[in-house]
């Protein structure tokens, strides 16, 4: 089996943020890619929420973050990006991909992505199978998943 990828995202006072690396054009850095560029105002409004998080935890603000089907969650905007993630031990948090809603409800078939990535990283994790990927404009985090 090929090793999971996961990238840093954040890493704050009380969280760090990793994202699963799906591979083929899925994953959160291919969602960061186009919607950097495509909206820039709220998608540093997405950063600034998951900075957030990474430093005091989740918001009690339900317009910031949500839960989608335990395990889980969701952080958001109000214009529609989302970024779905479960939590690890450890004070980690792993984002599993990242969409634009469009209507009232979260499409199924995001919630469907979101666990399977989970078991996806939680068999990674289990064998031993996970490659952490750090940016060059982060240093060496403290909390990396065991």
């Amino acid at each position: 089996m090929n090793d999971l990828p996961i990238m840093l995202v954040k890493e704050g006072a009380k969280f760090t943020i990793w994202a699963v690396d799906a591979g083929g054009g899925y994953g959160f850095a291919n969602f960061a890619d186009k919607y950097s560029k495509d909206d820039k105002k709220d998608w540093s409004r997405l950063m600034r929420r998951i900075d957030r998080f990474s430093e005091d935890g989740p918001s009690s603000d339900r317009r910031h973050y949500n839960v989608l089907d335990p395990p889980i969650f969701e952080i958001k905007t109000l214009n529609g990006l989302r970024a779905p993630y479960f939590y690890q031990p450890g004070n980690i948090i792993i984002i599993t991909s990242g969409f634009l809603k469009k209507g009232n409800k979260t499409p199924p078939n995001q919630i469907k992505i979101a666990k399977r990535r989970m078991k996806n990283f939680k068999d990674a994790l289990a064998s031993d199978r996970l490659t952490c990927i750090i940016p060059h404009d982060q240093s060496e985090p403290r909390r990396i998943p065991q």
